[in-house]
C-alpha cells in the first residue's frame, strides 16, 4: 500500500503516460487481491486462512447438531405438553420451558447463518 501512495504522490504532475502505468498497476493489484492470486499475505475479513476455513467449518457442523438437537428436544417437549394437557395437569412449566429450548435454538440458527456467510455459503 505504501508503494501505492508513493506512487500516487504528485500525481498532478506526472505524465498522461505515467498516469497510465500507475492506474495499470493499481488495477492489476486490485485484480490480485480480489483473485486471491496476490503474494503478500494480507489480513481480510473476507480471506481466510486454510486453518481458518477448517476452523469455521468445524463450528458450523457443530451448530448444525446443534440444531438437530434442538429441533427433536422442541418436538419432544411439545408433545410432553400436548400429553399434560390431554392430562388435565398444569402446562406453565413446561411451555416457559418451551420457550427457552426455542430462544435457544434460534441462536444456533443465528449462529449457523452467520457461520454460512463468513464461509461465503448462501443462508437457507
Amino acid at each position: 500500500m505504501l508503494v501505492l501512495r508513493n506512487m500516487l504522490n504528485g500525481w498532478t504532475t506526472k505524465t498522461a503516460e505515467e498516469q497510465s502505468r500507475i492506474i495499470a498497476l493499481v488495477w492489476r493489484e486490485i485484480e490480485s487481491v480480489l483473485s486471491g492470486t496476490d503474494e503478500e499475505p494480507r489480513q481480510s475479513p473476507w480471506r481466510f486462512t486454510a486453518m481458518d476455513r477448517v476452523t469455521l467449518h468445524d463450528h458450523l457442523a457443530q451448530t448444525e447438531r446443534h440444531i438437530t438437537q434442538g429441533q427433536q428436544t422442541i418436538a419432544r417437549q411439545r408433545t410432553l405438553i400436548v400429553n399434560l394437557q390431554d392430562e388435565g395437569l398444569d402446562t406453565q412449566a413446561a411451555e416457559d420451558l418451551l420457550k427457552q429450548f426455542e430462544a435457544t435454538q434460534a441462536m444456533h440458527i443465528a449462529d449457523r447463518d452467520r457461520l454460512l456467510r463468513e464461509l461465503g455459503i448462501a443462508v437457507p
